[in-house]
């Protein structure tokens, strides 16, 4: 019998459920953040931090420099540059809107505690995994990630969570560098979601099993697909461990 919950985010998102919703907000995300690193007002604004900043302070006082062209009589062509200013007024003010640079380190908190919370889950059948199981479409239940494939994804996200944490206090220097509160916010909206999406579509298999310590044991041949991101998830893991060992070890970093 279907729970009290079940469909309710069908119903409140236009019949899209966890996972329609889920892969329809990295989409969004992916479609803002290109849009304002290719619009340069943007850019200049909200996106460039630290030493990157200068760039927007030169745009900023190349803005208010005032102009040789003497003010024009017409009324029409005055109304389109004072609406230009109150926009770059506004845009200027919500840029002021800054978070300190060394908040990154929430991203990783935030990954490392939502992945414990979501294994936690995961294993009791928690009330949680319950509520996305019963919002979720009976053509995503059936093409299921194996039980294996779940076990896999989660522990390899809170492994990546834990290593960027452990970097941040380990490898980071004192910064003065800051960045927009919506950046820092945007990217713990990402890290909780990232850490739903590696198990949501395998929700059938882990309802449908009883998770035991045979199942943690390397019995199976893993699959193709496992042996050829697994070795890439790792090299890359290593490389990103290299370059933030070395860009520690820089004076001006």
């Amino acid at each position: 019998m279907p729970s009290s919950d079940t469909l309710i985010v069908q119903s409140l998102f236009w019949g899209m459920d966890v996972v329609d919703l889920i892969r329809l907000c990295f989409v969004f995300a992916a479609c803002t953040t290109f849009t304002f690193f290719s619009i340069p007002l943007l850019n200049h604004r909200f996106v460039n931090y630290g030493a990157r900043t200068s760039d927007r302070n030169n745009a900023n006082s190349t803005d208010a420099k005032p102009t040789d062209k003497p003010p024009s009589s017409s009324s029409s062509s005055s109304s389109p540059s004072r609406n230009a200013g109150f926009v770059s007024q506004v845009m200027d003010a919500l840029a002021t809107w800054q978070v300190p640079h060394q908040y990154f380190t929430h991203y990783y908190v935030v990954s490392v505690l939502s992945s414990v919370f979501w294994i936690s889950q995961l294993l009791t059948k928690g009330p949680a995994f319950l509520f996305v199981v019963s919002n979720m479409s009976d053509e995503h239940l059936q093409n299921s990630m194996t039980i294996h494939q779940v076990l896999l994804c989660t522990t390899l996200m809170l492994i990546q969570g834990g290593r960027r944490l452990y970097e941040s206090f380990a490898l980071a220097k004192p910064s003065s560098s800051q960045m927009w509160v919506v950046h820092w916010l945007l990217g713990l909206c990402f890290y909780a979601g990232i850490t739903t999406a590696v198990w949501a579509e395998g929700s059938r298999s882990v309802q449908s099993t009883t998770l035991t310590i045979h199942d943690l044991r390397i019995s199976q041949v893993p699959s193709l697909r496992t042996l050829l991101c697994l070795p890439i998830f790792l090299m890359a893991s290593g490389i990103q461990h290299d370059c933030h060992y070395y860009l520690s070890s820089l004076k001006e970093y």
